[in-house]
């Protein structure tokens, strides 16, 4: 051993445990043992560390540890990607610095719940940097100490912005049919009318087309020889007094097609009356509408 060179060594005072009565060489040797299986305790709790530490740090939802202040004192990258600031710009801060209206009331209510033990799920908007808006649902978790005392609150928090705005223009597009004042339906091979919009309810009591009605007859063998072909079919129906003219589309992959109608009882009417009089056959001739050959009577 040089002179550089130290020896630490574990000072023991008493028996070691589970060597009473052994010799002196059995106790050093015990000792050398406790001490490796120590080490071999702390490196494993380290490699589990690091484990989790990368976990956390690359999970694709945010993370944080609020304390009974309310204060961050903890936020993992995504968290801090979320806010638009530093991790360093976030510990000591308050929770409540993001949030303002309604959201501040959810968050103190969710906040007494935690105190109480329960866990929980709820949606807030953060205002972040920039005063920008971000959408998320939160997943709070409380931690209590040895004594029972409430500590902190775990929680996960995911950005749902971006589905919050598919949903809304799901929502959109669910409207533009709802409102269309033409007919609108999808329909399944087996005749069974997956939707149909309000505009299309007034063929209902004519041709039993509704949503979970039947698409039966005539209508049915030409959903069906469509499908076989692959190709769209333009088609007119009458219900009562009004004539609609559908468009078919079958929909490749799947077991359903769309119709798109539109009411041209008037159109038809026109369409009549200038093939009944000769004298305005020029006319005819000029701004005649064309229609489809295939025609059916519900």
């Amino acid at each position: 051993m040089n002179g550089t060179e130290k020896t630490k060594y574990r000072s023991i005072e008493g028996p070691v445990r589970g060597h009473t009565g052994a010799s002196e060489d059995e106790r050093i040797e015990a000792v050398l043992h406790d001490e490796a299986e120590l080490k071999e305790i702390e490196e494993t709790l380290t490699r589990s560390e690091e484990k989790y530490r990368i976990l956390v740090e690359t999970m694709n939802e945010g993370l944080c540890v609020v304390d009974e202040n309310r204060s961050l004192t903890f936020v993992n990258d995504k968290f801090c990607r979320m806010l638009g600031y530093a991790r360093e710009e976030l510990i000591g801060r308050s929770f409540t610095d993001f949030l303002d209206g309604d959201d501040l009331r959810v968050f103190e209510q969710e906040f007494e719940k935690r105190r109480k033990g329960a866990r929980g799920a709820y949606k807030l908007t953060f205002t972040v940097k920039n005063s920008r808006r971000l959408e998320t649902l939160v997943y709070a978790q409380p931690r209590f100490d040895a004594k029972g005392n409430f500590q902190s609150g775990v929680k996960i928090i995911t950005d749902i912005t971006r589905f919050k705005r598919a949903q809304g223009e799901l929502r959109y597009l669910a409207e533009m049919y709802q409102e269309n004042p033409y007919p609108v339906l999808r329909i399944r091979r087996d005749g069974k009318v997956l939707y149909a919009n309000p505009a299309a309810r007034s063929l209902s009591a004519h041709c039993g087309l509704k949503a979970g009605g039947c698409f039966a007859g005539e209508l049915e063998k030409h959903f069906t020889e469509m499908k076989d072909s692959g190709s769209s079919r333009d088609m007119e129906v009458s219900a009562g007094d009004q004539v609609f003219s559908f468009h078919l589309v079958p929909v490749p992959g799947s077991d359903y097609l769309n119709i798109y109608g539109r009411e041209v009882t008037e159109a038809k009417k026109l369409e009549e009356k200038l093939r009944l009089e000769p004298e305005t056959a020029s006319y005819q001739h000029a701004g005649r509408l064309e229609w489809p050959t295939t025609s059916t009577t519900c």
